[in-house]
């Protein structure tokens, strides 16, 4: 597996872009996953008004994941993740493949500058 993300010197510079690129997208999916559901439980609870009797549909964060779960199984959790990070995806790719470019295209640091070897 470590193959797939090894790039040489000897490799094209638009495969080793390229493989940057996916490497973002990649990054900005994982980490989505994990933090999605608790935007949602967090929009949930924020916009979770008070019935004519004072009281709340949700009692806290748990309550909110755990009737989700009940009624529309773990698709409820995501239920707008593609939608929302459509954008996000793009976005990523286009930032790390940026990167590298600008980085290909940096002066070698000078030694002691810390403008120039503070980015690595």
């Amino acid at each position: 597996m470590s193959e797939a993300f090894y790039y040489s010197k000897a490799d094209s510079y638009s495969k080793r872009h390229i493989g940057t690129m996916i490497a973002g997208c990649a990054t900005e999916v994982f980490t989505s996953l994990f933090v999605y559901f608790m935007h949602y439980v967090h929009t949930r609870l924020v916009n979770d008004l008070m019935d004519r009797n004072g009281a709340r549909q949700f009692k806290g964060y748990f309550d909110v994941v755990l009737k989700t779960l009940a009624t529309d199984s773990v698709f409820g959790l995501y239920r707008e993740f593609a939608a929302t990070h459509r954008g996000l995806f793009i976005y990523r790719a286009f930032c790390f493949g940026l990167l590298d470019f600008i980085k290909t295209k940096m002066p070698e640091p000078l030694p002691g500058n810390v403008l120039t070897t503070a980015g690595g």
